[in-house]
């Protein structure tokens, strides 16, 4: 847009009243937004990417920074392929120069935008009143293989719970929240189970099917192949996102898959919980595992 930069200033102005100086939670978010059509335009945002459902779409993206009363200060549009992680910094830049008055910032971001550059990057900041910038940090579920050590000696705990529990232990020199809900632990794992039986049900269907036809029966339908299975049965993992514990041997001539133990016991181990990384120090630990209210709602 025209003079961006210049509303976007503005704006800022008009806001600056309505934001505590001396304490503001920033909540820090992106969402994609599906485009259709198959014109062109240049500067066009709309890129091909993963959506939110976990599928290649055309769409663009939009960051927005608001309040913890829920206020926007702030948002962006990006082209539809941008790395979540690589945001975060410059809008947060943008948001401390735009609101210089800020005394204290606790950055509040989900699980998309935590990369270790980012946390390297975030401690170095600081605010015009010489403050630290603070963050709460959710952990991605894909880095939770990481701390498996650290939180080996609270499973026990985690195990003979029967409401949801919270506890933390240090983690470069920052610390390391952990929250773990019972009840959502055991649906996650059903809910998996679940899936992982369809699914085995159905590769031994077509098992089945393609050891009869090796013995030479013919049934009515398209006859089915090693390579077709194999390809069907690795793009229902994916669906299913399974893809890390169910291994589909596609390098085999014939169809066939295994379970990796190590990461199935790996995600039972980490069902029901959810980890932030934060350098606020004058905060006590919600019992609930929801990332925005461990970040400050006490």
């Amino acid at each position: 847009m025209d003079n961006q930069d210049a509303v976007d200033g503005v704006v800022a102005g008009l806001l600056r009243p309505l934001v505590d100086r001396d304490l503001s939670l920033a909540f820090y978010d992106m969402t994609t937004i599906r485009a259709e059509g198959l014109s062109t335009v240049e500067g066009d945002v709309r890129k091909f990417g993963m959506a939110k459902e976990g599928l290649i779409a055309k769409q663009f993206m939009l960051g927005v920074v608001q309040t913890a009363d829920g206020l926007p200060i702030y948002h962006e549009v990006f082209d539809g392929n941008t790395a979540e992680a690589k945001t975060l910094l410059p809008i947060l830049k943008k948001v401390m120069e735009r609101f210089p008055n800020l005394r204290r910032l606790i950055l509040v971001a989900d699980r998309g935008l935590l990369s270790l550059d980012n946390l390297d990057e975030l401690r170095k900041l600081t605010l015009p009143s010489g403050q630290a910038l603070e963050f709460i940090l959710a952990v991605p579920g894909r880095r939770y293989s990481e701390f498996v050590e650290l939180l080996n000696p609270l499973q026990q705990q985690c195990i003979e719970a029967s409401a949801e529990i919270t506890a933390e232990v240090a983690w470069n020199d920052l610390r390391l929240v952990l929250a773990h809900d019972p009840a959502t632990a055991l649906e996650q794992r059903q809910k998996r189970q679940s899936k992982m039986n369809e699914l085995q049900t159905q590769a031994n269907a077509w098992v089945g099917k393609l050891d009869e036809q090796d013995q030479g029966s013919k049934k009515r339908g398209r006859k089915l192949s090693d390579s077709g299975a194999k390809a069907r049965f690795y793009h229902e993992v994916r669906e299913c996102r399974l893809g890390n514990i169910i291994k589909v041997n596609l390098k085999d001539e014939l169809f066939s898959y295994a379970i990796d133990e190590g990461a199935l016991k790996l995600a039972e181990m980490m069902d029901g919980k959810l980890l932030v990384v934060t350098n606020v120090k004058d905060i006590v630990p919600a019992k609930n595992n929801r990332a925005l209210q461990i970040a400050g709602r006490y």
